[in-house]
């Protein structure tokens, strides 16, 4: 058992701690942490109700308020943002390499399910408005699975990853490796899994064509809003660690990708963003 001593030190610390971060700041790292025990949430997509309800208001409120009910995690995301002894409780759950590690592991076991999904599932639709319908519904989910890969990086995870220095480049380049892996997944799916003839098509300069590449990246439809897929989470794991885009094995993976999407005439802005990584 803690001594008096040892007690007073700990509350100590954590006041420091609490203190020395603004609620934004604690929004995000406890956000991180409670996603890190989800086994399909990432944290830029963990409980964005409660996210979004934390406050400077709120703050100020009974810390009673804090608690709801019926919902421990949101209770202990909600009084993690605003009491010093909880903050400390959750941020030392696990160290910080382990939280980004996971997360790493997580963003590729999601995409790759995303992956399996589509060559299971949509070869088997035959009516071509459902079938569209099912490749944008998947290719939305991979999208949006990409952009927390960056979005989750440039804030929930960033701080957690100089606090890891030692283990931090091992991460990030197993992180390069599965989203190189996707993104070469997706480039060579570029046909209607359905219809073998929607090649001949696209050869032809046919237009609507049904494929996880179309959708994503070479010709994206509005409600997908991009192309960044991909790309910006590269960027930013550059902007982290520069070292990960100097491994030959890393650049020729990449270039062997840009000479695909050039073959295939995808765009040049997305062509020359990824060229600019190798």
């Amino acid at each position: 058992m803690a001594s008096p001593t040892e007690q007073f030190s700990q509350l100590s610390l954590n006041d420091m701690r609490f203190a020395a971060s603004d609620l934004r700041q604690r929004k995000r790292r406890v956000r991180a942490v409670l996603a890190s025990f989800d086994r399909d949430l990432v944290p830029s997509r963990y409980r964005p109700d409660i996210f979004e309800r934390i406050d400077e208001e709120q703050s100020q409120r009974p810390s009673s308020e804090w608690v709801i009910g019926d919902d421990i995690l949101g209770s202990l995301m909600q009084k993690g943002c605003h009491d010093p002894l909880t903050y400390g409780v959750l941020t030392d759950l696990e160290p910080a390499g382990v939280r980004v590690r996971k997360f790493g592991q997580k963003i590729n076991r999601l995409l790759r399910r995303e992956i399996q999904r589509y060559d299971r599932e949509v070869p088997a639709v035959a009516e071509k408005s459902l079938r569209r319908r099912l490749v944008l519904e998947i290719a939305g989910d991979i999208l949006a699975l990409s952009r927390s890969a960056h979005d989750d990086l440039d804030s929930d995870l960033e701080r957690d990853l100089h606090n890891d220095q030692e283990n931090a480049a091992d991460v990030l380049n197993n992180l390069t490796q599965a989203l190189i892996s996707v993104l070469r997944d997706v480039c060579s799916r570029d046909e209607d899994p359905y219809n073998s003839s929607t090649r001949r098509r696209r050869l032809s300069g046919g237009e609507g064509e049904i494929s996880l590449y179309h959708c994503l990246i070479h010709s994206p439809p509005r409600q997908l809003d991009g192309p960044d897929f991909i790309i910006r989470a590269l960027q930013k794991i550059g902007s982290l660690a520069p070292v990960t885009f100097k491994d030959a094995d890393t650049r020729r993976k990449l270039r062997h990708i840009h000479g695909s999407l050039l073959a295939k005439g995808a765009p040049r802005v997305y062509r020359d963003e990824l060229w600019g990584l190798s």
